[in-house]
């Protein structure tokens, strides 16, 4: 596949990189080891959880792709400008999100492709535990985080 411009790409940081990747015939770990970037980062990238490189990471893997490091940046979501749920029960603009389980949503409320939902146990400053739950889109940019009390 000859790759010309960034609009022969998919305009998601996941899929973008995951299309690089796969005309330079490389695999997750090649990549990795290329970029000098643990494994389980690619990993997070092009399942679509990281969707914001730092600058040394940008760099690394765009000389790792033999792209400009703008091809990566244009597809980043800044992540201050995330919307973030403060709770499952609270609003969203997605009404199906509303009073929502992690097993719930199984669907895209934006364009109905398949939702990827993973739940994490964190504490925070003061000790406190709760369940990060993020739930992206395979499809579309759609993307939603909410922190639950444990």
């Amino acid at each position: 596949m000859a790759i010309k411009s960034p609009t022969d790409l998919p305009q998601t940081l996941a899929g973008r990189v995951q299309t690089l990747r796969e005309a330079r015939g490389y695999t997750r770990a090649r990549l990795a080891q290329i970029a000098s970037m643990p494994l389980e980062l690619i990993d997070a990238i092009e399942g679509g959880l990281e969707l914001f490189l730092a600058e040394v990471n940008r760099r690394r893997l765009a000389r790792a792709l033999r792209v400009p490091t703008l091809w990566l940046r244009q597809v980043e979501r800044d992540p201050l400008a995330l919307q973030e749920v403060t709770g499952l029960r609270g609003q969203t603009s997605a009404p199906s999100l509303n009073a929502l389980d992690a097993d719930a949503l199984s669907q895209c409320p934006d364009c109905g492709a398949d939702i990827h939902v993973r739940t994490f146990n964190r504490q925070d400053v003061d000790g406190k535990a709760f369940e990060l739950i993020r739930a992206r889109c395979t499809k579309c940019l759609f993307e939603r985080t909410a922190e639950m009390p444990l």
